[in-house]
């Protein structure tokens, strides 16, 4: 389902070099749920930018679903984001003034589906928002922004999910939530790489990947 090998990560500035990523090389299975670990600065973030093409690595190859996307153009990969890959965020990025079904449709605005607005709603029920799905974001509690966030980023029926610190901006129970929301995603067969700081939320996962100075280990 999903490779790396040996990807590299450089960023200059000034006479500042900084190792982001140093040969990273793993892989994961279709339908398993996996959790990176490590403390800020570890190149968490760095992984999950270059995982879904919003960077670039400087060397190795990322293969995800049979395509090896360091070879796609700026239009192939925007293409290939919204086709295949589903990202959840820990500041949410959510339209405040919007639904929650209106933020959940979004990324379907930009494909020929006649079904819209019940996607939305399947979406929504999907993550226990059944109640919520016409209150707008402002409305809505931390916890309910992301569990819109989750049902957005399924909108498109992706092939895998990258979310960087979900649970971030969580209280316990609300983090809790959203790791079992993961873990019925997993039965459903979704993949899942999470990136994350919190050694509970990680053991919710099928294995746990280590991060320190851009190196990783299993």
């Amino acid at each position: 389902m999903i490779e790396l090998k040996e990807v590299n990560k450089t960023y200059v500035s000034g006479k500042n070099v900084v190792e982001a990523l140093k040969n990273i090389s793993f892989k994961i299975e279709e339908g398993e749920f996996v959790s990176v670990m490590g403390p800020s600065g570890c190149g968490k973030s760095t992984l999950i930018n270059i995982m879904s093409g919003l960077d670039s690595a400087e060397s190795g190859k990322l293969i995800i679903n049979g395509k090896n996307i360091t070879k796609m153009t700026e239009d192939e990969l925007s293409s290939f984001r919204l086709n295949t890959i589903g990202l959840v965020f820990q500041e949410f990025h959510l339209f405040r003034m919007l639904t929650a079904k209106e933020n959940v449709i979004l990324p379907l605005q930009f494909l020929d589906l006649n079904n819209k607005n019940e996607r939305g709603e399947y979406l929504l029920k999907k993550v226990g928002l059944e109640k919520r799905i016409n209150f707008k974001v402002l409305e809505l509690s931390a916890g309910e922004k992301q569990r819109v966030c989750i049902a957005r980023a399924l909108a498109t029926d992706p092939k895998l999910i990258l979310a960087d610190e979900p649970t971030g901006n969580l209280d316990s129970d609300s983090s809790i939530e959203v790791m079992k929301i993961f873990q019925k995603m997993k039965k459903d067969n979704e993949t899942i790489l999470m990136v994350t700081h919190d050694k509970e939320m990680a053991s919710f996962s099928d294995r746990i990947l280590k991060m320190k100075d851009g190196i990783l280990e299993e």
